[in-house]
């Protein structure tokens, strides 16, 4: 897998550009070094993923007055090392899940930047997969079936993979909708309207960093 011409930055998002869709998404590299970076586009001035090549990996507030409300002392909201290759030069850096049912129109446009969507066809769940592969991989050795989306060259060999694959679960099956919010003191609560999402993190039992990312039912009256 060769590119010279591969972007330094990717946007995607689940569903179309005019009916119901998911959060934009960025992912993007250094100029310079292995590290790259990915998070929600409306979010990216002020947390994101970083994946170090140090192996040292966390998801952060990109300052401390951003993170003062919600974190006592670090702006460092997760912090891992670089999990194991799930197959042989490949690592799975972060898995985003996307509810079907939980996509809705009018969520942010991508600021006038191209944005690959994904098609959700009658699936469950859509899983946007993160991958880094070393210089000799090979896209033959991603899980079946994967739709890649785009790739982009670390400066020092290697690639980043944006991949795609549908999922298929019963339908009852709902993304969560009732979520409880525990805030701490003094932070304003959240305004929920129709186009409100929110994201749900966890993990493997490998390591691996999982976001469900959905919509919230604003509360009746």
């Amino acid at each position: 897998m060769e590119s010279e011409t591969a972007p330094a930055t990717v946007r995607f998002a689940v569903g179309s550009p005019d009916g119901p869709r998911s959060s934009t998404w960025r992912v993007w590299t250094s100029k310079t070094k292995n590290d790259w970076y990915a998070a929600v586009r409306v979010l990216a001035g002020r947390q994101k993923w970083s994946f170090h090549r140090s192996g040292v990996w966390r998801h952060a507030f990109l300052t401390e007055e951003d993170a003062k409300p919600y974190l006592d002392e670090d702006r460092v909201m997760d912090r891992w090392e670089r999990p194991a290759e799930f197959t042989p030069g490949w690592t799975r850096a972060l898995q985003i899940r996307v509810p079907v049912a939980g996509l809705r129109v009018g969520v942010d446009d991508g600021k006038g930047k191209p944005v690959k969507f994904v098609d959700p066809a009658d699936a469950g769940v859509v899983c946007l997969e993160l991958l880094q592969g070393e210089q000799d991989s090979h896209l033959d050795q991603l899980p079946s079936p994967s739709e890649l989306l785009d790739f982009l060259q670390l400066p020092e060999g290697g690639f980043v993979v944006v991949a795609a694959h549908l999922e298929y679960p019963p339908p009852s099956d709902e993304p969560p909708t009732n979520i409880d919010l525990q805030l701490r003191p003094g932070i304003d609560p959240p305004v929920i309207t129709p186009t409100t999402r929110v994201a749900l993190h966890g993990y493997s039992e490998t390591g691996e960093r999982l976001v469900t990312e959905t919509a919230v039912v604003p509360p009746v009256d």
